[in-house]
């Protein structure tokens, strides 16, 4: 499986906010699994960058 680079908008690029939000969709799940993953985990530095990443994620109203 080949990793995703995260996409973001470009003002000159009518399109490239569509795919943007294609991408974070795409990630989603890859990132919530994530999340909980280091959220679960025994070290403080790992549970930190867990909540960074839970705060960045959608929340269902978001991802509808």
């Amino acid at each position: 499986m080949n990793p995703l680079d995260v996409l973001t908008d470009i003002k000159t690029r009518w399109n490239s906010t569509y795919y943007a939000w294609k991408r974070v969709l795409e990630l989603h799940n890859s990132m919530r699994i994530l999340s909980t993953d280091l959220l679960l985990k025994s070290d403080q530095v790992s549970q930190k960058e867990g909540e960074k990443l839970e705060w960045l994620c959608l929340n269902p109203d978001e991802k509808m």
